[in-house]
C-alpha cells in the first residue's frame, strides 16, 4: 500500500476516535454532583428535585416517588444539554 494510503486511513482513524471521545465527555462540575439529591430551578420559576444521573447530552432527575402532574405520573425529569442556559445560577 502506499503511503497516501495510511495518511487517508490515520486521518479517519483520529477523527472517529476524537468523534467518539468528543460524544462521551462529561461536564466536569456537574459530574460531582452525579449520584447525589439536587433541587434544579429553571429561570421560569419550574422547581425539580430528587438524585442526578449525568450523562453526555444532559442530565436524568429521578424522584423519590411518583410526582402527580396535570396529565401523567412522572418518575424522571431530563434536563438536556442545550436547556443548561435556563437554569438558575
Amino acid at each position: 500500500m502506499d503511503t497516501f494510503l495510511y495518511a487517508i486511513l490515520v486521518i479517519f482513524a483520529i477523527t472517529f476516535i476524537s468523534a467518539y471521545l468528543k460524544s462521551t465527555a462529561k461536564d466536569g462540575a456537574l459530574k460531582k454532583f452525579s449520584k447525589f439529591s439536587v433541587i434544579v430551578q429553571t429561570n421560569d420559576g419550574k422547581t425539580v428535585w430528587g438524585k442526578m444521573k449525568l450523562f453526555s447530552n444532559g442530565m436524568e432527575i429521578t424522584y423519590p416517588k411518583e410526582v402527580l402532574v396535570p396529565q401523567a405520573t412522572r418518575k424522571t425529569y431530563y434536563i438536556y444539554k442545550t436547556e443548561y442556559d435556563s437554569l438558575y445560577v
